[in-house]
């Protein structure tokens, strides 16, 4: 057996030898057709241990793995898309023809279309010339809304220019009875068969009431704080009611608290203004026309409610009054419009635009300016002075109430100046969910200065209408327009 070693050494030097010698000529070969052969098993295997410029074995073997794989996806997904392809071209006939029928339709709906264009077209324009004229009779009715409302004021105007020249004729001849009593003093012995007929018509003169001058809010519609009002669980001062409280009749809707001046009469007892009206005889008449009327002093402070039934019960030492609250007027959609246009005409003189009716409160912290500091509006008390267009104004009263969500600045209802239209402006309000307290003012100059903010804004002034919408000095100019609905509205 051994002699067969040097034999098998040969023999496996030789095939050494040609092992490499091919190894050589392969690797030559390899190297000069790299691209094509760098994915063969052996070459795959074998590319460790060549060195080939900018060959990275892994890399290699990444990128032969992938050819692989895609072959193996190529071959496995060809019938696939040759199959698809077949479907592809079977379906080439259906969509001509498709196209075909298309093509016929639109042929045979292009002339209806056209005919039913030229229609529209014709009935388009009947609609426009309808809406014009529409538009014309709208504006014809507006114009003989306006040349209605314009009568109705100049009525009114009418009216009170006659209450004003009988007012006028009266207080000149009270002028003059004064100068013949002081003529009386020094010319007694001349004057003294006179003296009878003076003093009765100076007594008959000063009973009667006109509304042509106004001494202060207190001298309108309120009563001392100690009036008993009629509520739910019995007599209660006027001073302790609250917004919200259920009277004999309706709810309180809110309270307003003034400055005590003007004139009062006394009836059997009962403190109450002279203007304020007053249920006696099957109707409303002043208080201070009442046949018990007494001139009586005003006391620091006076109340007045705002109902929900516009009346309120009260009671003295001889009986109990039916009075009508602040508002006075019921609550009619016609009648709320009329005195919106009436508001209208006394702040700006012209056509109202667009009426929004209905009186505003501003949030508990709206803000105001007094002499020293900015303060929540629901920290104003009456005697306050707050910042007013032209400096400070007095504050003669204060109001609040439950029944609206107030909210502060231009939203709240309010009237305030438009500082771009130039005129005041009653802006509209959505219905608000109750139980808010609102808050509002009565000043001396009728207006006053509230701040608001805008989300991402500084804070802001707006000048505003105070409670009375039109000012003290001029809530004389509108009790006929309220003497004459009460007329035609019993109740």
């Amino acid at each position: 057996m051994l002699e067969a070693v040097p034999l098998l050494a040969t023999t496996l030097v030789f095939i050494s030898i040609f092992i490499y010698s091919y190894a050589s000529l392969e690797l030559e070969d390899i190297k000069a057709h790299w691209n094509e052969r760098r994915c063969e098993p052996l070459v795959i295997v074998a590319a460790a241990n060549m060195d080939i410029n900018g060959m990275d074995p892994t890399e290699n073997f990444e990128f032969c793995i992938g050819k692989i794989i895609d072959s193996s996806i190529a071959i496995f997904l060809s019938p696939m898309l040759q199959l698809f392809s077949k479907q592809i071209d079977s379906t080439k006939p259906i969509t001509d023809s498709m196209n075909y029928l298309r093509q016929m339709a639109s042929s045979l709906m292009k002339p209806l279309m056209n005919i039913f264009k030229k229609l529209w077209d014709r009935f388009g324009y009947i609609v426009y010339q309808g809406a014009r004229i529409f538009y014309k009779l709208y504006s014809a009715m507006d114009r003989i809304f306006g040349i209605a409302t314009a009568a109705v004021f100049a009525g009114m105007s009418m009216y009170k220019a006659i209450q004003n020249a009988i007012g006028f004729v009266f207080q000149v001849i009270i002028v003059i009875l004064v100068i013949l009593c002081i003529l009386v003093i020094f010319l007694y012995f001349v004057m003294w068969p006179v003296i009878p007929l003076i003093l009765t018509m100076i007594g008959i003169l000063s009973a009667t009431v006109y509304a042509g001058n106004v001494s202060g809010m207190a001298g309108s519609f309120c009563v001392a704080p100690s009036t008993l009002v009629a509520t739910k669980d019995g007599w209660k001062m006027v001073s302790e009611l609250m917004p919200g409280e259920e009277l004999h009749d309706g709810v309180i809707e809110g309270i307003l608290k003034f400055d005590g001046i003007g004139q009062c009469v006394s009836i059997d007892g009962l403190v109450i203004s002279k203007s304020h009206l007053i249920f006696y005889d099957g109707g409303w008449i002043l208080a201070g026309d009442h046949p018990v009327a007494v001139p009586c002093d005003t006391p620091p402070f006076l109340y007045c409610l705002n109902t929900s039934s516009r009346m309120w019960k009260v009671k003295s030492d001889g009986g109990e009054y039916l009075l009508r609250d602040w508002e006075e007027l019921p609550d009619l959609a016609e009648i709320d419009l009329a005195w919106e246009h009436m508001i209208n005409t006394l702040l700006n003189n012209d056509k109202l635009v667009r009426s929004h009716p209905g009186r505003g409160c501003c949030g508990e912290d709206t803000v105001v300016w007094t002499r020293t500091d900015a303060i929540d509006i629901c920290e104003v008390v009456v005697g306050d002075y707050i910042k007013d267009k032209t400096g400070y104004t007095k504050v003669l009263g204060t109001y609040y109430d439950s029944s609206l969500v107030p909210r502060s600045g231009p939203n709240s209802s309010v009237w305030y100046y438009s500082v771009i239209r130039k005129r005041w402006t009653h802006p509209h309000v959505e219905e608000c969910v109750p139980k808010s307290r609102g808050f509002h003012l009565i000043t001396e100059s009728g207006t006053f200065y509230i701040g608001f903010t805008r989300p991402g804004m500084p804070q802001s002034k707006l000048l505003v209408r105070d409670f009375t919408e039109v000012g003290a000095d001029r809530i004389h100019e509108t009790y006929a327009f309220t003497a004459a609905s009460l007329s035609n509205n019993k109740s």
